[in-house]
């Protein structure tokens, strides 16, 4: 198919090249008188060629014009469509991410209940999408950027809270299992002691006397340290059940203060038809969730004998 521009341009040629001829031959005598002797039927069907060619070419240029600018229009059109499109892919992917570290952070907060959850493995959960926070200061708005900013150090905060409060539940179950090796390790002393108390020789005091203090000496040890690691438990029970709440609390309360953020980032990806369905979805899912904690609490974390 031909360049639309190029038929123009060679309309516009070979009409000029005609209209030059024309005007050179018009304006001979001989052009003149030979014009007169026509018949007028003959005049008049020449006239009107020469001017529906002129309203052709006319037309056709104007049609053309149309076009081009019809053309440009929907070039234009499709070209802010592209970026529109590519602009709301990276959005998508990058508030994905960010809505998956968040997710992490919150279930870690339910996962560090269990003290014997690794602390590596809480590290590593929360490292792993770390980026996505940064990669959201390039994809997003600003008034979504201060939104995740926002959120994102109320979160920091939240976990350094929570973390502080666990080690100190850690070190009174480790104090308890030190306890505990301490009783195992004397228990089994005395094992030891008592089979050479039952054969040895009655005559043989010093021996005796010696099995004796270290028998007495290791009773002491598993008596203390019995008494000791009950101490350590009723401490980590209640330090366990207080940190239990604190944790659920601030598990609901980071879901129901991430709800500007989450706002923002619906609006951008314009999938926000009325938040407030979300809002009330949310704050209803939360009030459910807390009175589930505090009946696990009462009844499964530390069942009372």
């Amino acid at each position: 198919m031909l360049n639309s521009k190029f038929v123009f341009f060679l309309i516009a040629f070979l009409s000029g090249v005609a209209a030059s001829i024309l005007v050179q031959t018009c304006f001979s005598v001989s052009f003149v008188s030979w014009f007169k002797g026509l018949p007028d039927i003959l005049v008049g069907a020449m006239v009107g060629a020469v001017v529906s060619s002129i309203v052709g070419f006319l037309g056709a240029f104007w049609t053309n014009k149309g076009y081009e600018k019809r053309q440009n229009i929907l070039l234009e059109h499709e070209k802010e469509k592209y970026k529109f499109e590519k602009r709301m892919t990276l959005k998508k992917e990058v508030f994905l991410e960010v809505a998956e570290y968040f997710s992490a952070a919150l279930r870690i907060i339910i996962k560090i209940l269990d003290l014997n959850y690794p602390q590596k493995e809480i590290e590593d959960l929360l490292n792993k999408h770390v980026g996505s926070i940064a990669k959201s200061y390039l994809a997003a708005s600003e008034e979504t950027v201060k939104e995740i900013i926002n959120f994102s150090a109320d979160v920091a905060q939240t976990m350094a809270s929570l973390m502080r409060d666990r080690m100190e539940a850690l070190d009174h179950k480790k104090a308890i299992e030190i306890y505990e090796s301490m009783i195992e390790t004397s228990r089994n002393e005395l094992e030891r002691i008592s089979e050479p108390l039952i054969s040895i020789k009655a005559n043989d005091k010093e021996h005796i006397q010696f099995l004796d203090q270290q028998f007495k000496r290791h009773e002491k040890i598993i008596q203390n340290s019995s008494a000791s690691k009950a101490e350590e438990e009723d401490l980590l029970r209640n330090l366990h059940i207080q940190f239990a709440r604190k944790c659920f609390s601030e598990h609901g309360r980071l879901l129901s203060e991430m709800s500007p953020m989450v706002i923002a980032m619906r609006l951008e990806l314009e999938t926000d038809k009325n938040h407030q369905v979300f809002v009330a979805a949310l704050d209803s899912n939360i009030e459910k969730m807390n009175i589930f904690y505090e009946s696990y609490i009462s009844n499964s974390l530390y069942q009372q004998d």
